[in-house]
């Protein structure tokens, strides 16, 4: 499996469970672009995280388009202007093998319909 995560929990309790219900073939490759969020990651020691501190738009560098199982993010998309999900949730798409999964983690529902513009199913 191959499982890509956009940005990260800040207390990284659903991070570090998902990295423990992974086998060791199971690839997990992490973009983040905070620097001072970095070292936590590293503190992991996960050998099949790999991580990127890059922004998730270069995805395709990194990750062959339609190779992944699921996706999960953490990314504040309230915060984001619209040009910036709409670019952020393509790649993601992108990068997804048919059947695949786009998990968001949210706070507020107010971002739902640009999430379903992108997937056709779209459960809370």
């Amino acid at each position: 499996k191959q499982i890509v995560f956009l940005n990260f929990d800040q207390n990284m309790a659903v991070t570090k469970e998902i990295i423990k219900a992974c086998n060791k073939e199971c690839q997990i490759h992490a973009f983040e672009l905070e620097n001072t969020f970095l070292p936590y990651l590293e503190k992991l020691h996960a050998p099949n995280l790999h991580i990127i501190p890059d922004d998730v738009r270069n995805a395709s560098l990194y990750v062959p388009e339609g190779s992944v199982d699921i996706i999960f993010s953490c990314l504040p998309f309230g915060s984001f202007d619209n040009e910036l999900v709409h670019e952020i949730l393509s790649e993601a798409k992108k990068m997804l093998r048919p059947g695949g999964k786009f998990v968001q983690f949210q706070y507020f529902l107010s971002d739902k319909k640009k999430i379903a513009c992108h997937f056709e199913v779209c459960n809370i």
